[in-house]
C-alpha cells in the first residue's frame, strides 16, 4: 500500500472511532438519566367515601297532647301543660297553666275598632291609651294584619297587645272553614311554641 493512500484511511478510521465513541457516550448518558426509561403514570383509584347517615330528626311534638274536635272539624297537637279554652276569652285560673289557647268559630276579634299601640307618657303601667291594640313591633310582619294560611286555608295573622307582656298572636281564616286561634305568647317568648302548634294543625275531612 502506498503511503499517500494509507494516511487518509487511517484518518477516516480515527474519525469513525471518535464519532462512535461520542455516540456511545451520549447514548450512555441518556440511558443513565434518572427516570429513564419513562415510567407509566400510576393509576390511583379514588375510593368512594361512605355515605353519611343523616341523624334522625327529633320530633318536638312527639309527647304533646292531641286536641280533636269533630264539631269544629279541627285537630292539632299542643304541649301537655297548656289548657285549651274553646269559645271563651277567659284565662286559665290554674296557676300551673303556663298559657291558654282560645279557639272560636264565631266570636271573632273585631280588628276594625283597633288601632296601633301607643305609649302613654312612657309609663309602663299604662302601656297604651286603648287596649287591645296592634303591636307596634308587628313581630317581623310588615303590616299589622298580614296574610298567611292555616293548613292551606287563607288566613290573617295579627299580633295584639292587651297590656304589659300581654301579647297575643291571632290566626283567623278568611274563607271556609272559618276558625280563629288566639294564644298568649307572653311577650313573644311562647311564639315558637305557637308556631309548632300551627305546624300540626289540620282540618278534618
Amino acid at each position: 500500500m502506498k503511503k499517500g493512500f494509507a494516511l487518509p484511511v487511517v484518518l477516516v478510521g480515527i474519525i469513525v472511532v471518535v464519532v462512535a465513541g461520542v455516540i456511545i457516550y451520549f447514548l450512555k448518558t441518556i440511558f443513565d438519566l434518572p427516570g429513564y426509561p419513562p415510567q407509566q403514570p400510576l393509576q390511583i383509584s379514588q375510593a368512594t367515601p361512605p355515605a353519611q347517615q343523616s341523624s334522625p330528626t327529633t320530633d318536638e311534638t312527639a309527647d304533646w297532647k292531641t286536641y280533636s274536635n269533630t264539631q269544629l272539624g279541627i285537630e292539632f297537637k299542643y304541649p301537655p301543660e297548656y289548657q285549651i279554652i274553646k269559645e271563651t276569652g277567659k284565662t286559665a285560673e290554674d296557676p300551673t297553666i303556663i298559657t291558654a289557647l282560645t279557639i272560636t268559630n264565631d266570636n271573632f276579634t273585631n280588628y276594625a275598632i283597633l288601632g296601633p299601640c301607643t305609649n302613654f307618657k312612657n309609663d309602663p303601667n299604662v302601656f297604651a291609651d286603648k287596649l287591645p291594640c296592634f303591636n307596634n313591633k308587628s313581630w317581623a310582619q310588615n303590616e299589622p294584619i298580614a296574610r298567611t294560611n292555616l293548613a292551606g286555608v287563607k288566613a290573617e295573622s295579627v299580633y295584639l297587645t292587651y297590656g304589659v307582656d300581654g301579647e297575643h298572636h291571632i290566626i283567623k281564616t278568611i274563607e271556609p272553614p272559618l276558625i280563629e286561634l288566639k294564644m298568649n305568647i307572653a311577650g313573644g317568648s311562647l311564639e315558637y311554641n305557637f308556631q309548632k302548634i300551627l305546624s300540626t294543625f289540620k282540618f278534618l275531612d
